[in-house]
């Protein structure tokens, strides 16, 4: 679960999701133009959505580890549905 991570996994499993959300958001960035949130709000929207979806995913009963492909399907899964929810929110009240 997650509270049995030792300090070292807690850093190196948020080092790791945060360099994935952030090229994943340049990505997003590079795609949407200006559609999006910028680099850093894509960035910030994936890593919420990733930490969700491993927190459900925790919840739910289900212990991951450090290979778990299931796990990594979870966090990107979940990462990238949060940034397409709030595009979509954002394009239906058209924000800007």
């Amino acid at each position: 679960m997650l509270w049995e991570l030792s300090l070292e996994q807690w850093l190196m499993s948020f080092a790791f999701i945060c360099c994935c959300c952030f090229i994943g958001g340049w990505i997003a960035d590079r795609i949407v133009g200006y559609a999006g949130f910028s680099v850093v709000g894509n960035w910030l929207l994936m890593l919420t959505g990733a930490y969700v979806g491993l927190l459900v995913y925790n919840m739910m009963g289900h212990r991951f580890a450090w290979d778990s492909q299931m796990t990594l399907a979870m966090g990107f899964g979940s990462a990238f549905a949060m940034l397409f929810i709030m595009l979509s929110v954002k394009a239906v009240f058209r924000f800007r």
